[in-house]
């Protein structure tokens, strides 16, 4: 899953269902963006408490599966288990389902039997379970690091160690769990946060080192060399995520003076046409410089 889009609904008697027009033409316009690789509506996400699927996102499901794909998965966001804490092991308070169909019952919840779309009652969803993995980038995997380890506990243990021979009494379990308060997991969820930041920074300052370390000796920075016929080949994408990441460095430290309001770095061995040409719009591509 790659790209997410909220919907407008609308009441449909006693129930709540995607307005049918609106979505195709939205559909319709996210396919027209992203077109290389193609992307196919594969699920829909909202909220539900942890124990699973609730009998209002049936109609939706239903709606959906029968216009698009029948095979359509259900991703539930569950925001009570960061409310209340019980959120552990790192994992995202997400899950994911696929729907499946058996002979339904009069008695069987009737928020689940299939009512429409030529299907009759003699059928009912059921839901399953699915196993998932979370792909991310450097940049993105800080925000996952913050959700996942935001209402996190820490654990402290104090035992010593036992006696390699002989019998002793028996004695209870020294090791105790240490209850952190919301101030200081938000100090460790920030400090994380930060280091993780500070670390994909050095690793691009050292990518670059090495680009212009790579680089052939500049008349510029040299004037006893002979100005070459032709420039040498350049990596627009690496250069513009140099201007990208050049521009973002006064954020990290905001001036605290007037005099140190603007920031200077020189781009040592790169001809400031370079940096031009691989800013022209006409000559770029959409790429992630974040």
């Amino acid at each position: 899953m790659e790209q997410a889009f909220q919907c407008k609904t609308k009441q449909d008697g006693d129930r709540i269902v995607v307005d049918d027009e609106w979505f195709a033409e939205r559909l319709e316009q996210f396919k027209d963006v992203h077109k290389a690789p193609p992307l196919d509506l594969v699920a829909i996400f909202t909220l539900a408490p942890p124990s699973g699927p609730l009998p209002e996102h049936v109609p939706i499901l239903q709606q959906l599966q029968h216009s698009y794909n029948d095979s359509l998965m259900l991703l539930l966001f569950h925001p009570q288990t960061i409310l209340d804490g019980s959120l552990t092991g790192g994992k995202l308070p997400i899950s994911v389902y696929e729907t499946y169909y058996e002979p339904g019952s009069e008695s069987a919840e009737k928020g689940l039997q299939v009512d429409g779309w030529g299907m009759g009652r003699q059928l009912q969803m059921r839901f399953r379970q699915l196993p998932f993995e979370v792909e991310t980038g450097e940049a993105e995997m800080i925000a996952v690091d913050f959700v996942a380890k935001g209402s996190g506990l820490a654990t402290v243990q104090n035992s010593a160690a036992p006696p390699a021979k002989g019998k002793a009494r028996a004695e209870e379990s020294t090791s105790t769990d240490v209850q952190l308060s919301a101030e200081d997991e938000e100090v460790m969820s920030s400090l994380t946060a930060k280091y993780n930041a500070i670390k994909m920074l050095h690793q691009r300052i050292n990518l670059i080192r090495a680009y212009l370390a790579e680089l052939p000796p500049s008349y510029l920075t040299d004037a006893s060399l002979t100005v070459g016929v032709s420039d040498p080949p350049l990596n627009h994408q690496l250069l513009r995520s140099i201007s990208a990441m050049l521009a973002r460095l006064p954020l990290l430290a905001p001036p605290t003076t007037q005099s140190s309001a603007s920031i200077t770095i020189p781009a040592t061995g790169i001809p400031q046409s370079s940096i031009a040409t691989a800013l022209n719009p006409a000559a770029s591509i959409l790429f992630n410089s974040s």
